[in-house]
């Protein structure tokens, strides 16, 4: 059977990140007798493809034993039976085809644009040859002009860049990767200032310029003249502009001028912060110091050098001793072990576990406790374990969720005022003064001291079990409140008032008598 063959060639290119291309080429083409009649049949087929169009040795062949032909026409994949290596190396091919027994068919057709993007498999597998230009690969490789590759497996992209690193890479201008398995991927500049190195074994240069990744496993994500040293691995250093990173897993955000050379530690952000001990951290603001496992949070010129010292923000404050805490405000001081400043301005906590709080509060003892209000007037401790607060506009204590059962003590004053509204008190009747008089006389008073106070300081009242056995007032039988005593006092007063007008009443009745007796002894005795 003599066939004629109208040959339709495709080629499908196909790209993938995440696979090879399919080796694969689609071939499609119509089949008919010598008369021009289609074939509806099936025949084997042979396809090769040749360097020249006339003889010679084909580069690849491949035979299909069962091609099923469908109103004349027929679809083969090249390269399903017999793989295509590389054949689109040479610029001219040709492919011819032989229908079962039947000669060869005339012409051969050339292979046009289409098949040479097959070549994009052997780049996607690293196993191809050299394409001419500025693009060359082989084992290691440069894109663009002037770029150096020395290190095994390494790759530079761009202009001027070295990769000296084995498995490096290096990408945009001027730039330098020394470190194995090192990468600069942008950034750069026409001079030595602006290029970026990654010097550290396994280090990261993302882009920017002037930056250096000295350190081993440090990661640089940008900015200008950043630098993470040698000696700090592990670390990383977010962008900004002249940061740097001395420490073992370090972290600097970014910002400007700051410095985290303690390891694991943290400057966050801000401007010419700084950060010298091991994990301290400063979060942002200005000129701001952290030592070992210190802590500021912000605002400026803050200065936490304890150890385990912290200042939330503020402007000027310091923690020169251990377990410090400034909360914040300005021009405060904890200068004692553990010794707290909640905020406020020109307050000192300078001794061991003191606290100081608002305006020229000094705590200058041990445990002492100063609060002063907003004078413009130092107030000091005035001993150890003591409490000391300024008011001068009062002060006021609750005890109610209502705000209305408590003391206050007055501007000016020195007493306490309980709250005393006979509107918010319940009556539960008069008491009996001759009854209270009676149980105040047979209260026992005594003189005493605390056991575990001052021997000198001695006092004299009654026992707090007495009093709540003859008057079963207070809270309990432990203690006695400051107003019941003058509650008992008041009605023992009045009573013995009372007593005192009866006795008057009745001495004023027998001076009138007596008085009336001598009356009548004048008379009798002028008579007689």
């Amino acid at each position: 059977m003599r066939c004629f063959l109208a040959i339709a060639f495709t080629v499908h290119l196909l790209i993938a990140t995440a696979s090879a291309v399919p080796p694969l080429i689609n071939y499609q083409g119509y089949l008919s007798n010598s008369a021009g009649v289609p074939l509806d049949t099936t025949v084997a087929m042979r396809v090769s493809i040749f360097p020249d169009s006339t003889g010679g040795t084909s580069n690849w062949s491949e035979t299909y034993a069962s091609v099923l032909v469908t109103d004349w026409l027929f679809h083969l994949q090249l390269g399903s039976l017999v793989p295509i290596s590389d054949l689109f190396a040479d610029s001219t091919l040709w492919l011819a085809v032989r229908v079962g027994t039947n000669a060869e068919m005339t012409p051969r057709q050339r292979l046009t644009a289409e098949p040479w993007a097959y070549r994009v498999w052997s780049v996607d597998g690293a196993t191809g040859g050299t394409v001419t230009g500025d693009f060359s690969i082989i084992g290691s490789g440069s894109i663009g002009d002037g770029n150096t590759v020395t290190g095994s497996q390494s790759l530079a992209v761009g202009r001027t860049n070295v990769a000296t690193g084995a498995n490096s890479v290096c990408f945009g201008r001027g730039n330098r990767v020394r470190g194995d398995y090192s990468s600069v991927l942008g950034g750069g500049g026409a001079t030595d200032i602006d290029s970026n190195s990654a010097n550290g074994f396994a280090a990261v240069v993302a882009g920017g310029r002037g930056n250096d990744a000295d350190g081993g496993y440090a990661v640089l994500g940008g900015g200008n003249v950043n630098r993470i040293q040698s000696a700090a691995s592990y670390s990383t250093l977010g962008g900004g502009y002249l940061n740097d990173i001395g420490g073992d897993y370090t972290v600097i955000g970014g910002g400007s001028s700051n410095d985290a050379d303690g390891n694991y530690s943290v400057v966050c952000g801000g401007v010419a912060n700084w950060v010298s001990g091991t994990e301290g951290v400063v979060v942002g603001g200005a000129n701001n110091f952290a030592g070992i496992n210190g802590f500021v949070g912000g605002g400026r010129d803050n200065m936490a050098q304890g150890p385990y010292s912290v200042i939330c923000g503020g402007d000027s404050n310091n923690t020169s001793l251990e377990g410090g805490s400034v909360l914040g405000g300005v021009h405060n001081t904890a200068g004692g072990y553990y010794s707290t400043v909640a905020g406020g301005r020109q307050n000192t906590a300078s001794a061991r576990y003191s606290f100081a709080a608002g305006r020229r509060a000094n705590a200058n003892d041990a445990g002492a406790f100063v609060w002063a209000d907003s004078t413009d007037a130092t107030l000091s401790s005035p001993g150890i374990n003591t409490f000391s607060v300024r008011a001068s506009g009062g002060i006021r204590m609750w005890t109610s969720a209502a705000a209305d059962v408590g003391v206050t003590l007055l501007a000016g004053d020195n007493t306490w005022n309980s709250v005393c509204d006979s509107t918010l008190k319940t009556k539960l009747g008069r008491v009996d003064g001759r009854e209270l008089l009676n149980k105040l006389m047979a209260l026992p008073v005594y003189r005493w001291h605390h056991k575990h106070g001052d021997p000198q300081l001695q006092h004299i009242g009654p026992m707090a079990q007495d009093f709540w056995n003859q008057f079963h007032a207070g809270g309990d039988s432990m203690k006695i409140s400051t107003i019941d005593p003058d509650g008992v006092a008041l009605a023992a007063i009045q009573e013995l008032a009372k007593r005192t007008e009866q006795l008057e009443m009745r001495n004023e009745r027998l001076e009138s008598e007596i008085r009336e007796l001598r009356a009548r002894l004048d008379q009798w005795a002028l008579r007689n």
